[in-house]
């Protein structure tokens, strides 16, 4: 018996009987991981053995593409990034997952400090590098053409890392001769021998209706089960109001799949709908006024650049040697708000009459100018 209890103090103090302490915001490196293949793992979300726990891991600052068309807006944005055709995009995230698996293929390092990256419930998911010897998996996946540079960075240096800029500007760079190179997805006609279509992402900005086909409008016919009302869920195919009640009291719902668990609903209402069904709201579109003032405390007091729509001048109290104007803001045919901006007045003519071309971008200091938001041009 007294063994027995020493065995158990032990595993108590190396934290092994009650699994890993994940105190956010302690950088935490874990030794000797190994990967788990799982259905619901891609290029940059999976789970993996570290000691006898079970974790799932989301990468730090990249975005593998989705191996499923289900999440539109997603794909969508994706597609438009690398110029592919939208039905093209879960091969790109196949080739990822490829990449991730080959890198995984033995023990590795997981780096992180517990931040939560918005798992399912009962499967948590925290951001993570993922490292073998000097080598980082997300490094591998931007140099490889395999994956966007869009995603939560770290907010600080962590253990055998580097400033958190530097590592940016590391990614940019690889992503520069990844496309100067054409790989990966950047040349996106190697990844298999089908035949290119005739029509792309960038032909379909100036076309609402060749649109349409690679990006289902995210409006009234999408509907988010986590915020719906009774009346907007039963807008959806074999939803009344007793499976709308249903839903609302099954409260939050981790994923569209977990539908089927709710009494009443089947595997043919869940096929009929889950084209027209999040369970979370997409993130506000990048290069906009929402996406920047989601984040408000990253982003006050630097450099932004938002893509101006329209542009008109407006008659507003400014510092001196300013003038102001109001700028709207939208990405990829989605309204990201608008904001004024501070322009200096030698030059302000001139700023409006380049602005009035849409979808150019602006780069400003994101400032509170008493008490509101806007944009400064600050001279070089």
């Amino acid at each position: 018996m007294r063994i027995l209890f020493h065995s158990l103090c032990l595993a108590a103090l190396f934290g092994l009987a009650h699994g890993l302490e994940k105190k956010e915001g302690k950088w935490t490196t874990l030794d000797n991981c190994r990967f788990i293949e799982s259905y619901a793992g891609d290029g940059d979300s999976f789970p993996v053995m570290a000691g006898d726990e079970r974790i799932t891991f989301r990468l730090y600052y990249v975005d593998a593409l989705e191996t499923s068309p289900r999440y539109k807006y997603r794909v969508g944005q994706q597609a438009d990034y690398f110029n592919l055709p939208v039905d093209r995009v879960p091969e790109g995230g196949q080739a990822a997952s490829e990449i991730t698996r080959d890198f995984l293929d033995g023990p590795f390092e997981v780096i992180t400090c517990w931040e939560d990256a918005r798992g399912s419930i009962g499967n948590k998911r925290y951001f993570a590098f993922i490292r073998r010897g000097d080598q980082y998996l997300s490094e591998e996946l931007v140099a490889a053409g395999l994956a966007r540079i869009y995603g939560k960075p770290a907010e600080s240096r962590w253990p055998g890392g580097m400033a958190p800029r530097r590592f940016y500007a590391g990614l940019k760079e690889l992503e520069a001769e990844a496309k100067a190179a054409e790989r990966g997805l950047w040349g996106w006609e190697a990844l298999s021998p089908k035949t290119r279509p005739t029509t792309n992402i960038r032909a379909s900005r100036d076309d609402p209706k060749a649109a349409s086909s690679y990006r289902q409008p995210m409006g009234q016919d999408i509907i988010n089960v986590n915020t719906a009302n009774s009346e907007e869920l039963q807008s959806l195919s074999g939803i009344g109001p007793v499976l709308a009640g249903r839903i609302i009291q099954a409260r939050p719902i981790a994923t569209i799949e977990s539908l089927v668990e709710i009494s009443g609903i089947s595997t043919r209402i869940l096929a009929r709908i889950q084209d027209r069904i999040i369970t979370e709201d997409p993130p506000p579109p990048p290069e906009t006024m929402a996406y920047y003032t989601a984040e408000l405390d990253r982003y006050l007091g630097t450099e932004i650049n938002v893509r101006v729509s329209k542009v008109e001048a407006i008659d507003l109290d400014s510092p001196p040697g300013f003038r102001a104007a109001t700028l709207w803001t939208a990405y990829q045919g989605v309204n990201g708000g608008q904001t004024t901006a501070f322009v200096p007045e030698d030059f302000f003519e001139s700023f409006l009459e380049f602005y009035r071309t849409p979808d150019r971008t602006f780069t400003a200091l994101l400032h509170r100018h008493q008490g509101a938001l806007v944009l400064v041009f600050r001279r070089d």
